[in-house]
């Protein structure tokens, strides 16, 4: 894709796995995550996304786009959007342009996406042992 040439030693065809975007078949599956923060509405967000696949014109309606909630993280609920495209080529382009238009259709319907957050807890410190002048380093 990048017009790069990739020379693989035999060995690897025998012991590791590889990839081809478009062995077989052209059409390809893209999956792409987003987190979206725990006080948006669960509907409003698998609505976006759907909306997202729906209106861009590379993203195949047979199979249709899935939106899958896949689970919930430190700070956000993890989504899916999986689309099937034509043309294996193009994902990165197709990619870039999905990740813009949610970014989009979530400020324009109220969607959040959290930073991550940490909760911090400050307890009393334990006595720390001061030597004084008149004790040595190490009986202390």
């Amino acid at each position: 894709m990048n017009n790069i040439a990739v020379i693989v030693p035999n060995s690897e065809f025998v012991s590791a796995r590889l990839e081809n975007w478009s062995y077989g078949n052209q059409m390809v599956r893209v999956d792409i995550d987003v987190g979206v923060s725990y006080r948006s509405d669960l509907d409003t967000v698998i609505r976006c996304l759907s909306d997202v696949a729906a209106e861009h014109p590379e993203v195949r309606k047979n199979p249709p786009p899935d939106v899958l909630h896949m689970g919930f993280g430190d700070s956000a609920w993890k989504m899916r959007l999986r689309v099937w495209l034509d043309h294996p080529h193009r994902h990165p382009q197709v990619r870039s342009d999905i990740n813009c238009a949610i970014v989009r259709k979530f400020h324009r319907n109220g969607v959040e996406i959290p930073f991550p957050q940490r909760d911090l807890h400050v307890r009393s410190p334990l006595p720390v042992p001061v030597a004084t002048a008149t004790e040595s380093p190490q009986s202390a």
